[in-house]
């Protein structure tokens, strides 16, 4: 995946001024990581916001047990609007009730459908992706909260640790930082950006 993506976004990363900062979210996190192991020049900073990483934090700080009977049942339901009802629910603590975002996810759903099987790889490329011991040679902002349903944030402090990051912790946003909490990330990226 982080092949693909180093190749397809070559070009662009050459044609830029200032900083290239790679942000990912979740599972994209071990795509980035392993993309700026391989082409540490193709970036000059990194932020993982609620990444979990094999090896380093335990399987249920990875994915918390009761959000582990939420995926089984999002995994098992057939209707496209309470399958994203049921996804909001569990990234979100401020949203997860508000109609209009509902309904933007239901029609990307329905422009751009994931299938369970791909849903399935992604889990699977999740769970037995081996977390590297080699730390990546450019400053890393790890980004979590308190109030992930998902991912213990104790596992977010001990990717911190192990990648020697930056770590910076919200107090009330969900998994999905990026839509609970959108101003407190963009201020920690101009940060990183100004180092």
């Amino acid at each position: 995946m982080s092949a693909f993506l180093q190749q397809e976004y070559q070009e662009s990363l050459q044609n830029t001024s200032g900083k290239n900062i790679l942000l990912a979210t979740s599972l994209s996190g071990n795509v980035a990581l392993e993309w700026v192991l391989h082409h540490p020049d193709n970036f000059q900073g990194l932020v993982l916001v609620g990444t979990s990483l094999k090896k380093v934090c335990k399987k249920k700080e990875r994915v918390q047990k009761s959000a582990k009977k939420e995926f089984f049942d999002i995994f098992m339901t057939v209707d496209v609007s309470e399958r994203e009802q049921k996804f909001l629910s569990i990234n979100s603590n401020l949203y997860a009730e508000n109609d209009s975002i509902l309904q933007r996810w239901i029609d990307i759903q329905e422009k751009r459908p994931i299938s369970k099987t791909t849903l399935f790889k992604q889990t699977m490329a999740g769970m037995f992706y081996l977390t590297p011991d080699t730390k990546p040679a450019i400053p890393i902002l790890v980004v979590g909260s308190e109030g992930d349903k998902i991912v213990d944030p104790v596992c977010i402090q001990k990717v911190q640790t192990h990648l020697e990051a930056d770590l910076a912790m919200h107090e009330y946003a969900g998994h999905g930082i990026p839509l609970d909490a959108p101003v407190g990330l963009a201020d920690q990226l101009t940060f990183l950006a100004d180092e």
